[in-house]
């Protein structure tokens, strides 16, 4: 999960990345699990195209 939140995290294996943004996305998608799911973020998006970490837009 990304968030600007200080709330805690409550969803299971959900974890907070800090740093940069397309760096910490691309880790993530180097490791073993599910894909990764992007919704409703007008701020999120843009930068993960830029980084060309996005594989389909709908």
């Amino acid at each position: 999960m990304l968030t600007h939140s200080g709330e805690p995290l409550t969803w299971e294996n959900s974890s907070k990345l800090s740093g940069d943004t397309g760096t910490a996305v691309s880790d993530l998608k180097k490791t073993e699990g599910r894909d990764l799911l992007t919704q409703g973020s007008s701020s999120l998006y843009p930068q993960l195209c830029q980084a060309g970490l996005i594989n389909r837009l709908t």
